[in-house]
């Protein structure tokens, strides 16, 4: 750490304060309003916007919601999932509840925007700061003694100039990847219309498969079958690999392979327990336990990714149709025997495959691009933030 970088706790040079909720009872103070107003579950956003819909406008007679300049720097204090600890820099004046901290930056000492990235950076650290015997959750004291080392104030809009330029990079990436599912969606729901007249028919997934249930060696755990080299798919490798899986977390032994469910590379397999209706194909021979369904044996006149297209948006449908009983979501092996298919000829099925494809092509790049940004700004932030590489003024 340079000589001229001044180490300071926040409450140094910044005002720290708590917003307030207005009484959500009284309609004046929520209608027809001037003054923005945001909760803490918006933070995530990074920069608050006045076109933003967490953006709520409170009514003229409020005068309990304390009122946060432009420029603050907001912390969640508390929040459910991974909110507490989230920060946000707002462009515009608003009030906030009673969850969110803003820090008020003495900008002669420290630019607003050197605060956010580098509050920013230390998340897992302002997670694990908590106060209270209640509920996990940062409190204004805490957060007043947090240390920030300061370079001087021309270097420090420097620094924020060039992560800010990084993170709009990577928030282009995320908008391309949020229009392309759009436009996946959007290509689902046309695909399968059944708008080609005869070209379509509607079977059982029985009619074109058979329909199988994976099965789990008991007791768990036990050395005789597991820790073996046979890879056994799990829920977490499928929302890893998406469309094409390879198991890399759970392996059985030969001995636990013959009291599980093997099925060959290429079948298409669904979560039938918990978060039911993930469809997956995998890439090598593997094991599935008593969470996965699979589909084997289909026919010619089927198109296994076709299936897996087919089954992808409908894991609400799959919900609605499993067995809901005690903690656990259950789709059972009946229910996706009967489920129907909208099945067209072999050929329009190649040529909806092919559509689908480029989809998932063009989505794989940009999460390549996105991973890459990702390191990127990460080593940027660590290197300028700590002062281990100084920026030129």
């Amino acid at each position: 750490m340079s000589d001229e970088w001044k180490g300071l706790q926040i409450g140094d040079f910044c005002e720290v304060s708590a917003g307030g909720t207005p009484d959500t009872s009284i309609k004046e103070y929520w209608e027809d309003g001037t003054i923005p107003w945001m909760s803490s579950g918006e933070v995530h956003k990074q920069r608050i916007k006045e076109t933003d819909s967490c953006i709520t406008t409170l009514g003229l007679k409020n005068s309990s919601a304390k009122f946060f300049p432009k420029d603050s720097v907001l912390v969640a204090l508390a929040g459910q999932g991974k909110t507490r600890g989230k920060v946000a820099i707002s462009e515009l004046e608003l009030t906030t509840n009673q969850s969110i901290a803003a820090i008020i930056v003495a900008k002669d000492i420290c630019d607003p925007e050197f605060l956010y990235y580098n509050l920013s950076s230390r998340y897992e650290e302002l997670r694990s700061l908590s106060g209270g015997s209640g509920r996990a959750g940062l409190n204004l004291s805490i957060l007043s003694a947090i240390e920030i080392h300061l370079p001087p104030v021309p270097e420090q809009k420097k620094i924020a100039e060039i992560l800010s330029g990084t993170q709009g990079n990577l928030n282009s990436v995320a908008e391309e990847i949020a229009k392309l599912d759009n436009l996946e969606k959007c290509l689902l729901s046309s695909l399968f219309s059944e708008n080609e007249g005869g070209e379509w028919k509607k079977v059982a997934v029985t009619d074109i498969g058979r329909v199988i249930r994976g099965a789990s060696p008991r007791p768990k755990g036990d050395p005789r079958y597991y820790g073996g080299r046979v890879p056994r798919l799990m829920v977490a490798d499928v929302t890893r690999d998406g469309k094409y899986v390879t198991p890399r977390i759970d392996f059985l032994t030969d001995a636990g392979a013959k009291l599980s469910r093997p099925v060959p590379a290429g079948t298409l397999t669904i979560v039938c327990s918990g978060v039911v209706g993930v469809p997956s194909i995998l890439s090598v021979d593997a094991c599935i336990h008593d969470g996965f369904l699979a589909i084997v044996d289909i026919s010619s006149e089927c198109n296994t990714e076709y299936l897996y297209y087919f089954f992808k948006p409908l894991q609400q449908i799959f919900d609605s149709s499993a067995t809901h009983g005690g903690i656990f979501t259950n789709l059972t092996t009946e229910i996706l025997k009967d489920f129907p298919v909208s099945l067209p000829s072999p050929t329009r099925q190649d040529e909806i495959v092919r559509i689908l494809r480029s989809i998932d092509s063009l989505r794989n790049a940009l999460l390549s691009k996105q991973s890459k940004l990702v390191c990127l700004f990460e080593s940027i932030s660590s290197d300028l933030l700590s002062g281990r590489k100084r920026v030129s003024i």
